[in-house]
């Protein structure tokens, strides 16, 4: 929520402005990891890392988790 993209896909500015806050009526990007405040959402956006073994297949256990977590909202 602090509007800083360690990535450096998308400049600081521009992230900035499209981020609200919890009790903003208004639409916007929304970023929380707690999911009694996403039961309302219409859309999630997962990130997790995924890492890869040592053959550079990806291992997608943390993208499974969280998108089982997600789907239990």
């Amino acid at each position: 929520m602090s509007g800083i993209d360690s990535t450096l896909e998308v400049d600081n500015e521009t992230l900035q402005s499209v981020l609200i806050d919890e009790n903003s009526d208004s639409n916007g990007l929304f970023c929380t990891n707690q999911l009694d405040k996403i039961k309302d959402c219409n859309y999630y956006i997962i990130t997790v890392p995924t890492p890869v073994d040592k053959n550079n297949r990806p291992i997608l256990t943390p993208l499974i988790k969280a998108s089982e977590t997600v789907g239990a909202v």
